[in-house]
């Protein structure tokens, strides 16, 4: 059997494939459904080939496709992605990408059957960065909880921090779990509208503190006044490359 992917984006059916690999190619952010489609075996096959418009690519070359064709395709009704009743029905394949988007989403009682299921544990450090991204701490508070192996890097609080998820920092400080971090955590944030309050953050939280002058360097470039107003007055010791001579202090 094969299936469609329902796309709320584009309120299409996308991507094709079978039990074994649909779930590898949902999209993370807007699909929800598979329908199941049936080629009838009288159904007319044939290959197609197409060219896009030369001027759709920056490049500009021809992109040459191979599809296939059919006159007659039956649809089934729609199945949740999300709903474990689905995979158990079609009995289709789990890969360590769905697990990560079922994290991204904060689809608790996804995880929870998946890890009873007795279907093999795939998953990645993706996951749990992706939950903390998305600011899902329920998700955090399962995989903490779950007894499993946890996946994650610096990556984690980094990301938390340059989308200025405060809530989610408290989390991970408050979580009693190693603290996984690396300069990103500080330099990451010079966008105007959140870098203050993770600064302010990272600052007063009483951790060891990881930087560099990149975002320095890059909110000057940009103008980002608050951001460089910040540094100013911060009392923390900061040197910024800013010729060919090397490391020299910043003149605010």
């Amino acid at each position: 059997m094969y299936f469609a992917i329902y796309d709320t984006d584009k309120y299409i059916y996308t991507t094709f494939g079978n039990r074994f690999n649909i779930l590898e190619h949902i999209n993370e952010s807007s699909s929800t459904h598979i329908i199941p489609i049936i080629v009838p075996s009288k159904a007319f096959l044939k290959k197609v080939k197409y060219e896009r418009d030369q001027e759709d690519y920056e490049d500009k070359y021809y992109m040459d496709y191979t599809k296939v064709a059919s006159k007659k395709i039956i649809f089934g009704d729609k199945y949740s992605i999300f709903d474990p009743n689905t995979i158990i029905k079609f009995k289709l394949k789990v890969p360590s990408k769905y697990i990560r988007i079922a994290s991204m989403n904060g689809h608790v009682h996804v995880l929870e059957w998946w890890k009873n299921s007795g279907l093999p544990l795939e998953y990645s450090c993706d996951a749990i960065t992706l939950a903390s991204y998305n600011g899902h701490i329920n998700v955090l508070e399962w995989w903490k909880n779950s007894g499993l192996e946890l996946k994650y890097g610096p990556c984690t609080m980094d990301t938390a921090s340059e989308h200025g998820r405060i809530d989610i920092l408290d989390w991970w400080k408050n979580s009693g779990l190693e603290l996984k971090y690396s300069r990103f955590s500080m330099d990451c944030t010079d966008r105007v509208h959140i870098c203050i309050n993770v600064l302010d953050w990272w600052k007063n939280s009483g951790l060891p503190l990881k930087y560099t002058s990149d975002g320095l360097c890059r909110a000057k470039y940009y103008n980002n006044y608050k951001y460089i107003e910040w540094w100013k007055n911060s009392g923390l010791p900061l040197e910024c490359p800013i010729d060919s001579n090397g490391l020299i202090k910043i003149d605010f």
